[in-house]
């Protein structure tokens, strides 16, 4: 811990300030941070693209696209806000964590950063002037997405973005190219999936070869994260409104991560 905290002082110094209801502990993250330092650097390589445009305080909604079972791009949000920008922050992953049954893995995450996804905790949270990430794709189809899926946005839910218009949150598109290429599934195998009670079963190259999770084994292809303009938009108080408003803002997001992603797949392919 003495190690981490001489290597991000601005960091330790800004969770210092932060209420940790949620159950997040320095302590956890210094631990692992070398992993995520490995990831980040060394096996997918990122590169990083306007992350200058997030606040430097107060809240904030970032929303992005990803794939597969174990939400990388969550983990490399919190190492690139931890070490990556010049005004280091927390962010909070708001993600669905009911299919979590292992409760040291639970605390872990819980731990590290993220958050069980609800209305209510997100309003917390930007309560708190802390920035939230969501990744509002259809869990399961973005769980389940194959090869053949690759570099195609699901649907983004509309009710994930609510809680930040209606707190009159500034919302921004983050997207992620390179993770579908990391993302080895080649199918989704419905019937197991059913059999084990999980959403999604990702068959891989590395199975039967390799035993869970070490068959949901990564790619080290190379990635792009990229926080784009956020679309500006006015907090009404009818509730109506505010419903027409968070549809709009999923549909632009939404559009804009698609967009962004197929004019960097023209530049890579020029």
């Amino acid at each position: 811990m003495a190690a981490f905290e001489t290597k991000y002082p601005a960091f330790v110094e800004y969770t210092k300030l932060s209420d940790d209801r949620f159950g997040f502990d320095i302590n956890s993250l210094a631990r692992i941070e070398p992993l995520l330092q490995f990831l980040h650097q060394m096996w997918w390589r990122i590169e990083l693209k306007g992350f200058e445009r997030l606040p430097k305080e107060g809240p904030a909604l970032i929303a992005g696209n990803t794939s597969g079972i174990i939400p990388w791009p969550g983990l490399m949000l919190i190492y690139t806000l931890l070490a990556k920008v010049e005004n280091p922050r927390r962010v909070s992953i708001a993600i669905d964590m009911d299919g979590v049954e292992d409760q040291r893995l639970y605390n872990l995450m819980t731990e590290i950063g993220f958050v069980p996804w609800s209305k209510d905790n997100a309003k917390k949270l930007f309560e708190q002037g802390q920035i939230v990430a969501i990744f509002p794709e259809n869990s399961t189809a973005a769980m389940a997405k194959s090869i053949w899926m690759r570099n195609r946005i699901c649907e983004f839910d509309w009710t994930k973005f609510l809680p930040a218009v209606e707190e009159g949150v500034p919302i921004f598109s983050l997207s992620n190219l390179g993770v579908d290429e990391c993302n080895s599934t080649i199918v989704n195998w419905d019937g197991l999936a059913k059999f084990l009670g999980w959403k999604a079963f990702p068959v891989t190259p590395f199975f039967p070869f390799l035993p869970f999770p070490f068959n949901l084994a990564t790619l080290p292809f190379p990635w792009e994260m990229t926080i784009l303009p956020s679309n500006p938009y006015k907090s009404p108080k009818d509730r109506e409104e505010q419903q027409r408003i968070a549809k709009e803002q999923a549909f632009l997001c939404e559009g804009d991560v698609q967009a962004e992603i197929n004019r960097r797949l023209r530049i890579r392919h020029r």
